[in-house]
Formats: structure tokens, sequence, C-alpha cells
């Protein structure tokens, strides 16, 4: 038995609210909805469509910003470590007192490690504070790399960091709304569909079909009777013209064509693959919390 299934992404569901509210600006005869229906769902369209823009567009502003922001760690990390390598020498060389470590908190010769982008603040902040206060005492600076080299990333990277991070609140934020707007649009989406099934529910099956889709009721067949949808010459029909609306099925076993059929309408869910690629590009910038960025793309 063909059934029907609700939209499961974003375009899907726009598709499906954009097609009746062309239905209500057109004038199309013989309404199968009432003007309430019609009004809440050009009301929805738009709130949808605001929400879904939204979101993307807080995601493209945190990643156009992300590029500047790995290559500024980069440099500064660089430079955090050149510095105590270059201060490590000058102890070795006599120049300074390897009691100076104290100003910067260090207990002996071992380079920063840097497991998150606090400890890059950290040394950071170390290394500036302590040579100015070594400086202070009457030491000579230390050079190649000088703190000031050091302090123009530091400054640059405590920036973008704040800002980085108001990014991601504001995309959690988003995605929060949007996830709402979601559910009331399939919600609403759900209450169209059966009041269209139930306008044409007298009429005979290809007829009431043919009706429904031009509302925007998407239909498909169950895999258990793919082989029964061939034409008369053996080739097979487009999977998403056969099957009606008896329930909504949300079993992937029964719609293993979907994605290869009505790619251009919706897909299940994003690959694992490209799931594993985001992870492991988290891990690489060195901030754990990126592990769990609130993206929410179709």
């Amino acid at each position: 038995m063909p059934y029907r299934r609700l939209p499961n992404t974003d375009i899907a569901r726009i598709n499906a609210l954009e097609v009746v509210v062309e239905i209500k600006h057109t004038g199309f005869r013989d309404i199968a909805l009432s003007q309430d229906l019609l009004t809440a769902a050009e009301r929805q369209l738009i709130v949808l469509r605001n929400s879904h823009d939204l979101h993307r567009q807080a995601v493209k502003m945190w990643q156009e910003n992300n590029q500047k922001y790995r290559e500024i760690i980069k440099n500064l990390t660089a430079y955090i470590i050149d510095f105590v390598k270059a201060y490590n020498a000058a102890i070795e060389r006599g120049e300074i007192n390897p009691d100076s470590r104290v100003y910067y908190r260090m207990t002996d010769a071992s380079l920063p490690v840097f497991n998150s982008e606090e400890d890059i603040l950290d040394w950071g902040r170390r290394l500036s504070d302590g040579e100015q206060k070594r400086i202070l005492a009457g030491g000579a600076p230390v050079t190649n790399p000088t703190i000031a080299n050091l302090n123009v990333y530091y400054d640059k990277f405590t920036d973008l960091n704040f800002n980085q991070k108001t990014k991601l609140g504001y995309i959690q934020h988003t995605k929060t709304k949007l996830a709402q707007e979601r559910e009331n649009a399939d919600t609403l989406i759900k209450e169209l569909w059966n009041s269209i099934e139930a306008t044409f529910a007298h009429l005979p099956e290809d007829e009431r079909l043919d009706k429904c889709r031009e509302y925007g009721v998407v239909y498909y067949m169950r895999s258990n009777e793919k082989n029964s949808a061939e034409t008369s010459d053996g080739v097979p029909c487009e999977q998403e013209y056969l099957a009606p609306l008896t329930a909504d099925c949300i079993d992937a076993d029964l719609h293993q064509y979907y994605e290869q059929d009505v790619e251009k309408i919706e897909r299940i869910e994003p690959s694992k693959a490209a799931e594993h690629v985001r992870q492991v590009a988290a891990r690489k910038y060195l901030n754990p919390k990126e592990m769990e960025i609130p993206f929410d793309f179709d």
C-alpha cells in the first residue's frame, strides 16, 4: 500500500508550504483548504524561511572569521614557543637568571603544550605579564622574538576568541528557534495534508492522488511493492508518483530509494563520513567545545 511521508528537511518543508501559498495567491479553483489554514501556511512559510536563513547566515559569519582566527592561533602558538626557546637559550648563556622563571610561572625549561584555546590564552598572558615584571625588575628584554611581536597576535587572538564565542552563542540561539519552527511547520503541514486528503477521499485512487499532488502532497511506494511499479514496457516508474497517503511513515526500510529518486526535495540525514570529517577538523582546531558546534544544516 502506498503511503505519504511528511517533509524532514527545511527545504522540503518550505516547498510544501510554498505550494499551498501559491494556490492561495493564484485563486486555485476547488480549494480544499479553509482560509484559516491558507493564512496559517503563509505565515508559517515566512517564519520558517526566515529562521532557516538566519541560522545559515549565523554559521556563515562564524566560518568566514574562522580561517583568519586559525591563522592567528597558528602564528601566536609559534611565537609563544619561540619566545620560551629564546628565554631558555638566554638562561643557558648566562644572560638571564634562572630564578626569573617565577615571573612567568614556569618551573623548568619545558616548552608549552596547548590542549585548548584556554591554554593559549593562559600562556600568552603569562609571558606578557612575566616579561613586563622581569624588565621592571632590571632584566634585559628577550629578543628574537620580542614580547611586542608576541603581543600583536595575542591581542588579535583575544579579540577574535571573544567574537567567535559570541557567534557560536548566536548560532545556538538560531538553531533553537529553527527547531521550534520546524515542529510548528510539521504540525501545520500534517493538518494541511489531512484536510486535502479528506476533501478528495471520495474520488477514485488515481484521481485522488493527482488532485492531492496539485496541493503539494508527496507520495512514495513501499520497498516491497517496487517490483510492481513498472510500466508496460518494463521501465520502472518514478517512485515519487506511485504512493498515496494512507499513513505518515518514518520507517527508513520502506524508503530505501528515497535519496536517489527525490533528492531534489529532501534527504534523510547527513552522511556519517561528513560528520567524521567535521569532528576531525574540530579536534585539529584544539578546541574541544567545537566538537559540539551547533550547526544544523540540511
